[in-house]
């Protein structure tokens, strides 16, 4: 507050006027209080007269001052209404607006949710709370001066029951052959006020314990229990504690709070997952006649999978672990000795393994063979020890006997004897028990000790009888009486053909068993036909000559043979020699036939030599030369057989004359070239003589050395 005082100042009437001002900011609290202005003089004060007094009362405007209340209310989340309270003074009073604010907000007042809260009725009324309503409410009033909010909120606490949530404390899946312990926990999320008081425990929406769980049986004036209320009294009701786990604690688990707002709803359900085996196991076979060869289904069940349900299956035959089979049935297919034997099978999931199951197959075999009779053999006719033998397969057992040509062949044949071997199962080889039967020939009995080779083939068969499992079974054998190649024969032994023809085919032919096989060669080893026939094509002089069969089995061997003769026209040379005496020429002729017949002339003229001059040795023909001919001629030889004539063969023939005559003519000729060409070598020879010899003095003169010393000499 400020005080001036101003001087006085001089008025028309000739009196002073003294003027003073009072100056403050006025507040609301200042609103109706009075001022109280007094003047005096010195003149009042000698007189004693009382100031000069004057009073003005202060109207301040301000804006509302609000307040609420109560501060605090606490409400249940109910159907039930609640009051707000707000109240204001201002100057002037009028409000213009009113509003109420949540949690910093303005609230939009809906009818169905609020009451009042206007001008009109600043209070208001909330419908229907729900925990959505709590917080801080404010209120705020508008006059013509201005707005204010109250300082103070009113703190509405809703309380409504708690929201939980359930938790497991364990790692899921939980194994029930372990047989461990899990805890569950019961939170409050979401809830006013979040303390729980009790808890419910349900699985599977069963309730199994509402803790604490106190029996009392007495209470003091407050309702509190005395003494000792159970062992689940004192516990905490947040945790529920599973001891030993087994299957029956699987499932679904919730839990339910209560506070003093009430009971809330339950939790989202959680699942225990609890692993444990299926229930034990059955077996059995799809048929109770298994049978070597065929299907056998065995087939392994369970009541209960277990949890997991996705399970395999585990199976043994014997102490052996088939590792490849993992569903509930197992096809064996084909049936072996190997599959009669004890099955065991049990069901296997992640939480264990259930019960086994035991059971035995027997397998029975009908008659097979395991050694049959070959369908065909032959058998030397002088083999001294023959028997057949056949191995059959049964079980339950059978029996054999033996047939020759569809007779039975009775025990008390003497041409026979019999021997019977009983074998036990060979797992290695599939077999089951079997029979060896042997049929023995006593060759001693048998006329002349061996087989008769003209006899008809016989057939011999290994009969089983049935046992009970399937039908009997049968193998025959064709026996044939072998011996080697005899008989031996050719169609031709000698075969004559002419040169440049085609001979004859021959045909070799003997007896044997098995069948014969044949091969035809030449001379010379070669082989010139794989069968009995000898069939060749056209043939020269050099094809002539035997021609050896050979017919063989594997009993042995056996060879004849053909002589090819080749006939062709002669050939010869012709050549001067001395014959008797004379000079002549020789014709020697090659020829087959052999006999010949020899003709000479003179090439160039058709006559022909005189008889007289010829003379024949074998096949040698001679012609005596004149020697009064001195002229040159050329004589040719025709020789002849009975294939024909074959071509002539010449000779050039300078006649008898003395030996200087003889250079005459084209011989002359040959004797002066011969003598050129000596002449010829003779001067080349001379030539290089003397270049030698030349070469050889300068090589010896202009050596340097050698001139020095001729200079010294």
């Amino acid at each position: 507050m400020t005080f001036r005082l101003f001087s006085s100042f001089f008025q028309p009437d000739g009196t002073f006027g003294t003027q003073s001002l009072l100056e403050f900011t006025a507040t609301r609290w200042e609103n109706g209080n009075a001022i109280h202005c007094e003047a005096d003089n010195t003149v009042m004060r000698d007189q004693q007269d009382l100031p000069l007094r004057s009073m003005l009362v202060i109207e301040v405007y301000y804006p509302p001052v609000v307040t609420v209340s109560p501060l605090v209310i606490t409400a249940n989340e109910t159907d039930e209404n609640i009051l707000l309270n707000c109240e204001h003074y201002s100057n002037p009073m009028k409000l213009e607006d009113a509003l109420w604010s949540k949690d910093g907000k303005n609230i939009t007042l809906t009818s169905d949710k609020y009451e009042g809260g206007n001008v009109e009725n600043l209070p208001l009324i909330v419908k229907q709370i729900t925990r959505e309503d709590q917080g801080n409410y404010t209120c705020f009033c508008k006059n013509s001066v201005g707005s204010q909010e109250s300082e103070d909120y009113i703190f509405l606490d809703v309380q409504f029951p708690p929201t939980v949530e359930l938790e497991i404390f364990s790692p899921i899946p939980i194994k029930a052959t372990e047989e461990k312990n899990v805890t569950l926990a019961c939170t409050a999320v979401v809830g006013n006020p979040l303390n729980l008081s009790k808890v419910r425990w349900f699985l599977s929406d069963e309730l199994l314990k509402e803790l604490p769980e106190c029996n009392y049986t007495s209470y003091d004036d407050e309702g509190k229990g005395q003494g000792y209320g159970g062992p689940f009294c004192s516990v905490d009701s947040h945790i529920l504690s599973l001891v030993n786990v087994s299957e029956s604690f699987a499932g679904n688990y919730t839990c339910q709070g209560k506070s003093v707002a009430g009971w809330g709803p339950k939790s989202e359900p959680q699942e225990l997952i609890v692993y444990y085996p299926p229930s034990p196991a059955s077996l059995r076979a799809s048929s109770t006649k298994v049978v070597k060869k065929s299907s056998v289904t065995l087939i392994c069940s369970v009541e209960n999978p277990g949890k997991p349900e996705a399970i395999t299956y585990v199976w043994y035959r014997g102490n052996h672990l088939i590792s490849d089979i993992t569903s509930y049935n197992w096809t064996i297919n084909p049936v072996t000795y190997e599959t009669k034997s004890n099955y065991t099978c049990y069901a296997t999931n992640e939480g264990g393994n259930s019960a086994p199951a035991s059971i035995y197959v027997n397998v029975s075999a009908p008659p097979a063979f395991i050694q049959n009779l070959q369908p065909y053999q032959g058998i030397l006719y002088t083999t001294n020890n023959i028997s057949l033998t056949c191995r059959v397969e049964c079980s339950p057992e059978c029996k054999i006997s033996w047939l020759r040509n569809s007779h039975t062949i009775p025990k008390s044949d003497l041409f026979y004897s019999f021997k019977e071997t009983k074998h036990p199962a060979d797992l290695n080889k599939n077999d089951f028990e079997s029979i060896e039967s042997t049929l023995i020939f006593n060759m001693h009995r048998w006329p002349g000790k061996q087989l008769d080779k003209t006899a008809q083939n016989s057939f011999y068969t290994c009969l089983s009888s049935s046992n009970g499992i399937g039908p009997g079974i049968n193998s025959t054998m064709e026996i044939a009486v072998d011996y080697p190649p005899e008989n031996l024969t050719v169609s031709k032994s000698v075969i004559d053909v002419q040169e440049n023809n085609k001979p004859e085919t021959i045909n070799c032919t003997g007896k044997g068993h098995p069948t014969l096989s044949y091969v035809w060669k030449n001379d010379q080893g070669i082989s010139v036909s794989s069968n009995h026939v000898l069939s060749l094509k056209t043939v020269g002089k050099a094809d002539a000559g035997r021609y050896y069969c050979e017919a063989s089995n594997k009993h042995g061997k056996a060879t004849t043979n053909a002589y090819l003769n080749v006939q062709y026209v002669p050939s010869c040379t012709l050549s001067l020699e001395k014959h008797k005496g004379s000079a002549s020429l020789e014709c020697v002729a090659k020829a087959n036939p052999g006999e010949v017949t020899f003709r000479f002339q003179i090439k160039g003229e058709n006559e022909t030599m005189d008889s007289s001059l010829i003379t024949q040795d074998g096949a040698k023909g001679y012609l005596q030369l004149d020697d009064s001919i001195e002229t040159f001629r050329t004589y040719q030889c025709f020789v002849n057989n009975s294939v024909g004539i074959g071509a002539p063969c010449e000779r050039d023939v300078l006649g008898i004359a003395p030996w200087w005559k003889q250079f005459f003519g084209d011989n002359l000729i040959i004797v002066i070239a011969a003598l050129v060409a000596i002449l010829i070598i003779i001067i080349i020879c001379i030539i290089i003589i003397l270049i030698c010899r030349r070469k050889r003095s300068n090589n010896k003169y202009n050596n340097p050395v050698e001139m020095e010393e001729r200079e010294k000499l």
